[in-house]
């Protein structure tokens, strides 16, 4: 779906036509950024620069910047070239060394998305999606990134009952709930999908582990925080994937992947819709905090999301995918925000 469609249905859709220091973790050298208006020219001395404010740009980690030196430059600090900072040489602690950019709609604990580990198995790949017959060279690095999306669209079923719980808990209405499930559902077709493409790459049915679930679910948190991560995840992460996946489907050159990424992108733009749909009854019914969180929850920069990952699945070139994913935010994220909160 073009991004003036998918504007259509998310407006439609919402009724309107560590920080912590004493880890103990060595500090390594890095980049970091402070934000930078969108006129400036210059960039303040490092040693005016409050490290408090400064961010390790493109990251998926929670990376904490000791320090900045060096001159500061002017550059994008998102792979959509919106977001402007100025950027200095730095030294960072990494306390969750490893972690990978969200696909989907993850499930976090805390400030951590939480995965399942990738194991031999066949009762993943989807009885009715048998893994394809067509004769394909072996590509373990592609294998691997379908699995990889395997696991995180099978975090997102974690996600979205979740999700439920906490609608049922504020007193949603079963119109909500009911989509919330269904996109659940969803999910699971998503993951039997990414899994059968990793058997088919690599020759090896694999699937799921046990899900980590480390931590008790609240499903009674605070509205406003329910609302703010609704519109990270979904009105702008899931929003700008779904601009991703059709891009990537209409350009790739595999018939089993674009088929794959086709019936992904269809739903991933409902499910965009349905975020904006969530965020919008949480305004109607949550007062002037919710309005704050999910204020302010549009104003900070775009988190990083996968392009690299998705392009190497599609076998697609990266470019297009970030152009894509620039007329995503411009086009239907920023436009429906404008809306969502007038």
């Amino acid at each position: 779906m073009p991004p003036r469609p998918l504007l259509a249905l998310i407006l439609a859709a919402v009724g309107c036509g560590l920080p912590a220091s004493d880890s103990g973790l060595a500090s390594e050298a890095g980049t970091a950024c402070i934000d930078a208006a969108e006129d400036a020219t210059t960039c303040p001395d490092a040693a005016d620069v409050d490290v408090a404010g400064a961010f390790v740009p493109v990251s998926c980690d929670e990376e904490e910047v000791i320090s900045v030196s060096g001159v500061g430059e002017l550059a994008f600090t998102d792979q959509m070239g919106v977001d402007l900072g100025c950027c200095y040489a730095a030294q960072v602690v990494d306390p969750t060394p490893g972690s990978d950019c969200d696909v989907g709609r993850p499930f976090h604990e805390g400030h951590r998305a939480v995965v399942s580990g990738v194991v031999p198995r066949d009762d993943w790949g989807g009885a009715a999606l048998a893994v394809p017959t067509r004769s394909a060279p072996a590509d373990p690095t592609r294998a691997a990134a379908w699995a990889r999306a395997g696991v995180a669209e099978h975090a997102s079923i974690a996600a979205f009952s979740k999700l439920a719980l906490e609608l049922l808990a504020h007193g949603a209405p079963a119109a909500l709930v009911r989509k919330v499930h269904a996109a659940g559902l969803d999910e699971i077709d998503h993951a039997e999908r990414c899994f059968a493409l990793a058997a088919r790459f690599g020759g090896v049915a694999v699937g799921p582990g046990a899900f980590p679930f480390t931590a008790p679910i609240d499903a009674a948190r605070p509205l406003a925080a329910l609302a703010a991560d609704a519109v990270r995840e979904g009105c702008v992460g899931e929003t700008v994937g779904a601009v991703l996946a059709r891009a990537a489907a209409s350009s790739a050159p595999d018939p089993d992947v674009r088929a794959a990424l086709a019936a992904i992108a269809a739903d991933e733009e409902r499910h965009a819709a349905l975020s904006w749909e969530v965020v919008a009854w949480a305004l109607r019914v949550g007062g002037p905090s919710v309005k704050v969180a999910v204020t302010a929850a549009f104003a900070a920069p775009v988190a990083p999301i996968d392009v690299a990952g998705l392009a190497l699945r599609a076998g697609v070139d990266g470019a297009l995918l970030v152009a894509a994913g620039r007329g995503g935010i411009a086009e239907v994220v920023r436009p429906a925000a404008a809306v969502l909160t007038a």
